[in-house]
């Protein structure tokens, strides 16, 4: 048993949280080694990522900031105890003279800043959201630069990093409840609607920026979000290139290839990886396998939510904080949600549900090679692999929410082109996204039987001697289908381009009509 410093209540032994009082029982301990996922903040304000001797330029990298207890910083912040140091500079508990308050005081070492004005720019972007005040985010009281130190004074916070909270579920074999995942998203979701109507995008929301601040559960998530407008001026890791901003694990592509793209649905799609990351103690990387498939209280509405936050191209993705949340409660409703497309993010930029080598290498795509594995009525054959299982039992509701219809399916009727491939194919996609039909491709008969559930369509292929099952996978939105299938151990991937010629970049404005 362990005792609650703040209450004196017994509590099991590695608690998290004081059953009784809410309090955080302990400092978290720091990650394992290899963790890449707490890389950066892994209790509340500490900078735990990994040093480097040199920095990207190849300059010999600045000694950490260290300052004693009780200097003076800047003529108002005393120094008090040391909270973090890593990477990014040092993290001090402080108390501010203009006020009496306690802060979390981060000295960022200049040379992690990126380009030339990073400093001023770290500045510009502070005034802005200095301006956010929500109950969900971390208050920033100063940004500003002393001593060539360039520094973030913002609300002390008691509690500990959602990162550090799963991991301990994870060490201890426990799962985090939907219903559970699901209210802390909708926390995560206020407080980010607080700042997208304030024009601030985090840049870099992870695990490791939101601070829970009691337990969580069905009913309420106490959290906060930490470090907006840092990512900005940050340094990337050197693993990427440009002037991408964030962290890898949870960017959003557009920030990879034109971070001047980058606008409210980079932190949807972040977000979307964290609420993955909770339901299934991994990120949805390569062949990811959708939550409903292994956990009987997920919705397969919910896969849809997910596959629509992490797509590729910013159209595919919810188009606000609002469309989100929605979509989220008809989904812990077991309801399908009905895209509103006329709200949807303009077609412009990398917008492409998988495109480009650069992107197909990056998301493991196999080489147009494989074809030659299918053979006679190949075309059909190329569909992604997903298996979609039934989900939420006896649903509970999160709010009380209006129901919600299914995609428009029939969009989707019309010559499918491959990109992989060049070869072309008629589908009708009724109404109710039934997908049965046989044609002939090159004098063999060719079925497929399946049916769209949701923005996902199992189905099974028959060409003889072939039979084997896959499944479409759609955003809703976009002229595109991402398709995928395995076959003797070896995964083959494509985009069907629907009434228009393969080697567009989907969302570039080359759909029919009828999609916009």
């Amino acid at each position: 048993m362990t005792i609650c410093a703040n209450c004196g209540s017994e509590n099991p032994a590695g608690a998290s949280f004081c059953g009784a009082c809410g309090k955080p029982m302990e400092s978290p301990a720091p990650p394992p080694a290899g963790d890449l996922d707490a890389m950066q903040t892994v209790s509340p304000y500490e900078t735990h990522g990994r040093d480097r001797a040199d920095d990207t330029q190849g300059r010999r990298a600045k000694a950490q900031i260290e300052l004693e207890e009780g200097t003076v910083f800047a003529g108002r912040y005393t120094i008090g105890t040391l909270l973090g140091r890593g990477g990014m500079g040092t993290v001090y508990r402080a108390i501010d003279r203009h006020g009496e308050r306690d802060v979390a005081l981060k000295l960022i070492r200049a040379d992690r800043l990126e380009g030339e004005g990073a400093v001023q720019r770290l500045i510009n972007e502070g005034v802005t959201t200095q301006q956010l005040s929500h109950d969900n985010i971390v208050k920033v009281y100063n940004v500003d630069e002393a001593d060539g130190i360039p520094f973030v004074a913002m609300e002390f916070v008691e509690g500990t990093t959602l990162a550090e909270w799963h991991r301990k579920k994870m060490a201890a074999r426990e799962q985090v409840p939907a219903r559970v995942a699901a209210r802390i998203v909708m926390a995560m979701l206020d407080g980010l609607e607080a700042a997208h109507a304030n024009g601030v995008i985090h840049r870099d929301l992870k695990p490791q920026n939101v601070i829970l601040t009691s337990e969580p559960d069905q009913a309420n998530a106490s959290l906060k979000i930490l470090d907006f407008g840092i990512a900005r001026a940050a340094t990337i890791e050197e693993s990427l290139s440009g002037t991408a901003l964030g962290t890898e694990a949870y960017m959003a592509p557009e920030q990879r290839t034109d971070p001047d793209l980058v606008d409210e649905s980079a932190d949807l799609y972040a977000l979307s990886k964290v609420f993955y990351k909770l339901l299934m103690d991994a990120l949805p990387e390569g062949m990811w396998q959708p939550p409903s498939a292994s956990r009987s209280d997920v919705s397969k509405y919910l896969d849809d939510l997910i596959y629509a936050g992490i797509s590729t191209g910013r159209s595919g993705r919810p188009a606000s904080v609002d469309e989100y949340r929605r979509w989220l409660l008809a989904a812990m409703n077991g309801q399908r949600f009905e895209r509103d497309r006329t709200d949807s993010p303009v077609r412009d930029g990398p917008v492409s549900l998988m495109h480009e080598r650069e992107t197909r290498q990056q998301a493991g795509l196999p080489k147009p090679a494989l074809y030659g594995l299918l053979g006679c009525g190949g075309l059909i054959a190329l569909f992604v692999l997903v298996s979609i299982i039934a989900g939420l039992s006896n649903p509970e509701l999160i709010e009380d929410e209006g129901t919600a219809s299914g995609p428009e399916y029939s969009l989707l009727s019309g010559t499918w082109n491959s990109d992989l491939s060049g070869e072309s194919m008629y589908f009708v996609v009724p109404p109710d996204g039934d997908l049965n039909q046989t044609e002939t491709v090159d004098g063999v008969p060719v079925t497929m039987t399946g049916r769209f559930e949701g923005l996902f369509a199992n189905y099974t292929y028959s060409s003889a001697p072939l039979t084997f099952t896959g499944t479409l996978a759609w955003d809703g939105v976009d002229c595109h289908l991402q398709n995928q299938v395995t076959m003797g151990g070896q995964t083959v991937t494509d985009i069907y381009h629907i009434d228009h010629a393969p080697g567009h970049v989907p969302g570039a404005d080359v759909c029919p009509d009828r999609f916009d």
